[in-house]
């Protein structure tokens, strides 16, 4: 993902930059040595659009990894 964390929903490719809070399911997606990752299941927040994404934790590269639904 880029630096600052902007995305782009597959379904309506908005853009929505870092700083927009969301309700998400978060759940356990696996360890990393000793780490948690979590992935964060959301939709869209666009009027209109009902594309659902999943964001991971990526503790090795300290950053998000996109796993879906989003670029």
């Amino acid at each position: 993902p880029p630096p600052d964390l902007s995305i782009h929903p597959l379904g309506c490719k908005r853009h929505i930059s870092k700083g927009h809070r969301f309700n998400a399911k978060k759940e356990d997606a696996g360890k990393y040595f000793s780490t948690k990752i979590f992935s964060f299941h959301t939709k869209c927040p666009n009027k209109g659009c009902s594309q659902k994404f999943v964001i991971k934790t990526d503790p090795k590269n300290s950053t998000y990894d996109y796993a879906e639904g989003i670029r």
